[in-house]
């Protein structure tokens, strides 16, 4: 019987989010290139370790809703979720009574109507 150690299973999680942190910077230079090359390497890197920690925060727990998390960062700006204008980001993110897994298809369907206001 194979028995995995607590300290094990931590190095394995750690290497996950390692893993996953490399494919979070990769799309976002993919996704949005010019903005990354504004704002440099060293600054990317930050953002997307902010998203890490912002959505377990807000329990986002896809790999889909982090990523869909870093593209409002660069949509909207990388403190979308605690600046004030909008408010609605942030109030949506903290809600206890939305499910963590909605979250960000909410904020999604929010932004487009948003955008769809805006257009003459």
């Amino acid at each position: 019987m194979l028995v995995i150690r607590e300290a094990q299973m931590q190095a394995l999680s750690a290497a996950m989010r390692a893993r996953f942190a490399d494919v979070a910077e990769q799309w976002a230079w993919q996704n949005f290139a010019h903005q990354c090359e504004s704002i440099g390497r060293a600054e990317v890197r930050d953002r997307v370790d902010t998203m890490m920690q912002r959505a377990q925060d807000y329990g986002l727990g896809s790999s889909a809703d982090h990523l869909a998390y870093l593209e409002f960062m660069f949509v909207l700006g990388p403190r979308f979720d605690v600046d004030q204008d909008p408010p609605w980001p942030g109030e949506i993110l903290r809600s206890s009574r939305i499910p963590a897994d909605r979250k960000m298809e909410l904020l999604a369907k929010r932004h487009r109507a948003e955008q769809l206001e805006r257009q003459p």
